[in-house]
């Protein structure tokens, strides 16, 4: 069963809730957990970055690979199959 109210209160809640979160913005804490959050966030996304970039810098020696083995093999690929791996 949930609860429900009317859309004054609901509303008047709301309100209360965003001045709360607006006041907590006037002390230094907030400051530092914002930057250790930006920080924090940014370590993460860089982290992510590189293991995407290791991860594709894999894939196209792969690729690069599997052409020349090709290429010593079988001669020269098609554009069709180079647009394949691609």
């Amino acid at each position: 069963m949930s609860a429900r109210h009317s859309p004054r209160i609901a509303e008047s809640l709301l309100k209360g809730a965003v001045e709360s979160v607006l006041k907590l913005e006037d002390f230094p804490l907030y400051d530092y957990l914002k930057e250790k959050g930006l920080t924090e966030g940014r370590a993460v996304g860089l982290e992510q970055g590189r293991t995407e970039g290791r991860t594709e810098g894999r894939v196209e020696g792969a690729r690069d690979m599997i052409l020349r083995v090709g290429a010593k093999r079988f001669g020269e690929a098609s554009d069709e199959i180079r647009s394949a791996l691609a």
